[in-house]
């Protein structure tokens, strides 16, 4: 079997209820500052691309994605496979 790199975005509905003198004061501080959101709801979530990878593929995208400092000799060195999903195709 190959092995696939899907990427997806996820989208959520948060409302965040602020007090302000005005909109754009409101709008300011959900997006300047890290207050916690009073609502969320997962919208969905969208495939924009899929393609088949090898391993020097999987480590720039673990790399890129999630550990900027990972190492070649530490990625050789885990069983990132683990991880991975495999379709059962025997049913």
């Amino acid at each position: 079997m190959k092995l696939f790199a899907v990427e997806t975005v996820s989208m959520f509905r948060h409302v965040y209820f602020v007090y302000a003198k005005n909109e754009s004061d409101a709008s300011d501080e959900v997006v300047c500052n890290e207050d916690a959101n009073y609502f969320q709801k997962h919208i969905g979530e969208e495939i924009f691309s899929v393609r088949p990878v090898v391993g020097k593929d999987v480590y720039e995208i673990i790399k890129d994605t999630e550990q900027p400092d990972l190492d070649v000799e530490t990625f050789l060195l885990k069983d990132w496979a683990r991880g991975f999903n495999w379709i059962d195709y025997s049913n």
